[in-house]
């Protein structure tokens, strides 16, 4: 079989492939084996041609039913959002249904699908495309069989080296107890990168440092509706066409980087309370870029004062003092890479804001400004269009003698001060 690829094809596989931190010169290899697989599974086929249920050999919405998921409302980056709900998750229903060839052929045409309408309704976005979140509410240990771990694998293989653009961050939520028994196990299929992209919590809380209140589903804490799980949605048991999109809140994901108190305003903007909050949420965000950029140096040099301090006072350290003070070494620096990338993220996304308050302003002023020249032309052209008609009833002689007599009536003493 031919595997061979041309350059665009390359550079295209090497955006969605280079959030796996593989070595330089390396990249162009996984494009070629991507390729090779991509051809081994027809996939191209697959999307253009075939159902969910010709691939599955099983009713999609059967399949779907016993692992739910919903895509919803875009993050504070503008990503859409995926939605897992763990306790759908049958995985001995899904085997009867379905086995795992056909089921990792499914899985890899449902995020080629996923690729090709993010690209095509957010043409801005570059990888990673998605956030998830998978919701482990009313998860029970019985769920974690074989098969649950079979099914786990075919995914997380077909994710990590085939579309390792696809999601961003996960969030794994609402986590029972036994859940760290559970996660041993998973993380050991896990590459770091990936490991490093998942944040897991005992609660929702930790959602809202990734989506704002307003795309968030009330059942995650949220202001937004609730996910109807009843209804599917017809990117997984459809097929794939090019005039799909994904659900989200189209009057806001324009002005996501925008605080909801500002956003209510661009339905009916009242100019001058406008620009001046707008003013006021550029100052703020300035300010806090820069109260962000100050921590991170102070961290710094933190960091450094431990690590000289450390050398200074165990000039022969012993192997338990020297295990203990890489342990917490390397604790200080994961706690301050996660920091600094967390304000690089709110960075991006103030610099977003801003840019967008500065065009939204600009237009603002354009469009009041072409509106009163508008008005000055009518009142203009009213003026002479009344002067005519009042020339054209009277004549000049009329107009003269009107006013004559004008000039008289007010030359005599008819009014009483």
């Amino acid at each position: 079989m031919d595997v061979s690829i041309t350059e665009a094809t390359k550079e295209e596989y090497n955006r969605d492939l280079r959030d796996c931190d593989d070595e330089t010169g390396e990249e162009s290899d996984n494009a070629l084996h991507n390729e090779s697989w991509r051809l081994s599974i027809k996939l191209e086929n697959m999307v253009e041609h075939q159902t969910p249920e010709e691939i599955l050999g099983a009713s999609s919405c059967d399949v779907v039913r016993n692992s739910l998921c919903k895509i919803r409302g875009v993050d504070k980056h503008g990503r859409p959002v995926m939605y897992i709900k763990g306790s759908s998750l049958n995985s001995k229903k899904l085997m009867e249904l379905v086995d795992l060839e056909r089921y990792s052929l499914y899985h890899a045409w449902l995020r080629e699908v996923m690729v090709r309408t993010v690209v095509k309704q957010f043409p801005q976005l570059e990888p990673p495309y998605f956030t998830c979140v998978l919701d482990l509410s009313q998860v029970v240990l019985a769920q974690a069989s074989r098969s649950f771990y079979d099914i786990v694998k075919v995914i997380v293989d077909i994710d990590q080296h085939h579309f390792p653009g696809v999601i961003g961050s996960m969030f794994i939520v609402n986590t029972p107890s036994f859940f760290p028994m559970i996660w041993n196990v998973v993380k050991k299929l896990l590459t770091p990168q990936i490991e490093n992209k998942i944040r897991i919590s005992s609660d929702t809380s930790v959602l809202l440092n990734k989506m704002t209140a307003d795309h968030l589903p009330s059942d995650m804490s949220g202001g937004a509706a609730p996910l109807d799980w009843d209804e599917l949605d017809s990117i997984f048991i459809s097929k794939y066409s090019e005039d799909r999109v994904f659900v989200v809140d189209t009057t806001t994901s324009d002005h996501y980087c925008l605080p909801p108190y500002i956003r209510c305003l661009l339905q009916s903007p009242d100019d001058e309370n406008l620009r001046r909050l707008l003013e006021h949420h550029i100052e703020a965000l300035r300010n806090e870029s820069e109260r962000l950029e100050r921590y991170g140096l102070l961290q710094r040099h933190g960091l450094r004062k431990i690590l000289k301090y450390s050398c200074v006072t165990l000039e022969q350290p012993t192997a338990a003092q020297h295990s203990i003070l890489k342990c917490s070494l390397q604790a200080s620096i994961k706690e301050l890479e996660d920091e600094i990338a967390d304000a690089q993220e709110e960075c991006t996304s103030n610099e977003k804001a801003v840019q967008f308050a500065r065009n939204y302003m600009e237009i603002n002023v354009r469009e009041e400004k072409d509106k009163l020249e508008d008005d000055i032309k009518n009142l203009e052209s009213d003026i002479e269009t009344l002067q005519s008609a009042i020339l054209n009833s009277f004549g000049k002689d009329g107009l003269k003698q009107l006013y004559e007599k004008k000039s008289t009536f007010l030359e005599k003493d008819y009014f009483i001060m």
